[in-house]
């Protein structure tokens, strides 16, 4: 009965319509059920001898980490024996909040999912970059099913990893650390502004208007469309403003904090690729942790230079906090974070607040 008040309470704070409530109630039962699936949950881990990147991306084994990832969003609580608190699922509430606020994003704890489902936890680890975007999928179809008039306002929303891996010096960084999570620390250095970058591209042939797309578009290659389908011509394509799709997307540069350095030795530095929402949270002084996909990407200076195929490499950037976010969000234990949720329902806390700081 508690969930139950809940979904209504989410819903009058949205302002959601009868029929799309009765959805709603649907979805969450489809969502939630443990289905006859379970034998094949089982196997979900066994690739088959396939690598974990090739293995997710197949159709059965997409929908299924898709599945997995819905159910520890919508299920996933923080037992308590606190009384008047109530073990609410706590990944359902931040969705209710990213709705009500209009953000792109939540943030799960590595050792909630790990404790949940090691399968995931396990993917994530060993194809991070892969696994990332079908949470990002799995979150954004959650997110539409139950509040769909959001739609209209994000087209995608992210899945943000926190208290993942102790963090590596930028100096030990290697080539078996490529295309792994990575968590690193240091202090900001320079950062460019916040550009628009093509996320989902559709272009327009301009013999015969057909459009072509959606392209996705990676960070080393640009798309560029072959040949017209409609009318089999090589174009010329024009960009499809309307319905091309952006996003922020910005540059910063970290070099190791003083007290990490070895004596004698000069301070590494390391370029961090901010994209969405993660663009702007840092400026050039903070000391911050991140969290992110250690890829490599090709420049031609450095292969003129070396005369060598050599790749420069940077952080695609998943969580980043600041010290003195750490700093704050360490103090509190979970259950200070539940008894400050109670205490915030109190209609007269205002008044008790005041109160006690007048003495």
């Amino acid at each position: 009965m508690n969930d139950e008040s809940d979904l209504d309470d989410d819903e009058e704070l949205i302002g959601l319509s009868e029929k799309s409530k009765r959805t709603r109630r649907t979805n969450d039962d489809e969502i939630g059920m443990d289905d006859e699936t379970d034998a094949y949950i089982k196997n979900l881990g066994d690739t088959q001898g396939h690598k974990i990147a090739d293995w997710i991306q197949m159709p059965g084994p997409h929908n299924e980490v898709i599945r997995h990832f819905k159910k520890f969003l919508r299920t996933f609580k923080i037992t308590s024996d606190t009384v008047g608190v109530t073990n609410k699922p706590i990944y359902r509430e931040a969705l209710r909040r990213l709705v009500q606020e209009q953000k792109q994003s939540i943030i799960i704890d590595f050792e909630h999912l790990m404790s949940m489902d090691e399968v995931l936890a396990f993917f994530l680890l060993g194809a991070p970059e892969q696994t990332l975007k079908i949470f990002h999928e799995a979150l954004t179809e959650l997110c539409f099913e139950l509040y769909p008039n959001h739609r209209s306002i994000e087209k995608e929303l992210f899945v943000r990893v926190s208290n993942c891996l102790q963090n590596d010096n930028i100096r030990d960084l290697r080539v078996e650390h490529l295309n792994k999570l990575i968590g690193i620390s240091g202090v900001v250095t320079t950062s460019t502004g916040v550009l628009p970058q093509l996320s989902i591209i559709k272009f327009n042939c301009q013999k015969c208007g057909f459009t072509l797309g959606p392209f996705t578009q990676n960070q080393e290659n640009e798309i560029k469309p072959g040949s017209c389908p409609e009318c089999q011509s090589n174009g010329p394509f024009e960009l499809n403003m309307e319905e091309t799709l952006y996003r922020n997307y910005q540059r910063i540069s970290i070099q190791e904090s003083p007290g990490t350095v070895p004596p004698g030795r000069i301070p590494r530095s390391k370029e961090i690729l901010l994209l969405g929402d993660l663009c702007d949270t840092c400026r050039p002084g903070d000391e911050i942790e991140v969290l992110g996909v250690y890829r490599n990407t090709y420049n031609i200076s450095l292969n003129i230079q070396n005369n060598l195929p050599v790749f420069a490499t940077i952080i695609e950037a998943n969580y980043i906090s600041t010290r003195e976010d750490k700093i704050s969000f360490e103090t509190l234990t979970d259950e200070d974070i539940q008894e400050i949720q109670r205490l915030a329902k109190d209609p007269k806390i205002a008044q008790r607040v005041k109160r006690r700081v007048s003495y």
